[in-house]
């Protein structure tokens, strides 16, 4: 008797399903002003390079001087203004 241990289709449905339905983790960015020190949407103005996602927390530092320039379709709603 062969025993074949390669997933079915249904078993790889639902595998795929239940993956998608995990909470994404949100990640802590800060604004270090490190690109063009004004535009939201410019990755090297945030501490890892990268633009603030939907599920982000976003940190915009007291000594952030300058004006930031949002546009709305770069959602987040978890904002934090440092003092």
């Amino acid at each position: 008797m062969k025993i074949s241990l390669q997933p079915n289709k249904f078993s790889t449905f639902w595998s795929l399903l239940f993956f998608a339905a995990l909470p994404l983790q949100a990640a802590t960015i800060t604004w270090d002003g490190g690109g063009d020190g004004r535009s939201w949407s410019n990755p090297t103005n945030w501490s890892g390079d990268r633009v603030p996602g939907v599920t982000d927390n976003v940190v915009l530092p007291a000594t952030t001087a300058t004006n930031v320039i949002y546009h709305g379709s770069q959602p987040s709603p978890r904002t934090t203004l440092a003092s």
